[in-house]
């Protein structure tokens, strides 16, 4: 997911910089209070950009700059542990498989900003996630006595952590 948010993030800014042929650059100076005389108008190029990335589709809210219509598949984590996340696109629905990833994980639902989270029922009758396979047990937790973090308390109160 990383490599693909990485090259979507660059394509933003390549276009940008595409569509604006008479932006320079010189070198910049970071105790400097000044701003860049083309970042203005750079931002507004950049919330402007919209096309299907990687990532799906990519839209800027134009007043705040966030990412606006996407979503987000929830995977299952399995006690083999999380192989690979699935890149859905419309509309052509294509998969894209990163880094030879093998697709191991199950998708339980997906999550959208207008939406919130959808959950999907779990169709191969297994705990959709490691922790559901842990409920109702007695677990014995072992430890050992570790300054500042794991120490026998001689105060009876009850404490909670903030």
């Amino acid at each position: 997911t990383d490599a693909a948010l990485m090259y979507d993030a660059v394509h933003v800014v390549s276009v940008a910089v595409q569509q604006f042929p008479q932006m320079t650059v010189s070198s910049l100076q970071c105790n400097r209070h000044k701003p860049w005389r083309f970042g203005t108008r750079f931002m507004s190029l950049i919330k402007e950009a919209h096309w299907e990335g990687l990532t799906g589709r990519i839209t800027f809210n134009k007043s705040n700059g966030l990412r606006t219509d996407f979503d987000l598949d929830v995977i299952s984590l399995k006690e083999e542990g999380l192989e690979k996340i699935k890149l859905n696109y419309e509309p052509q629905n294509k998969v894209y498989d990163f880094m030879n990833l093998r697709l191991e994980n199950e998708q339980v639902g997906t999550w959208d900003p207008l939406s919130g989270l959808n959950m999907t029922e779990n169709q191969k009758g297994r705990p959709a996630n490691i922790t559901d396979s842990l409920s109702n047990r007695s677990l014995i937790v072992t430890t050992i006595l570790v300054s500042k973090y794991v120490y026998i308390s001689r105060n009876t109160a009850v404490w909670e952590s903030g």
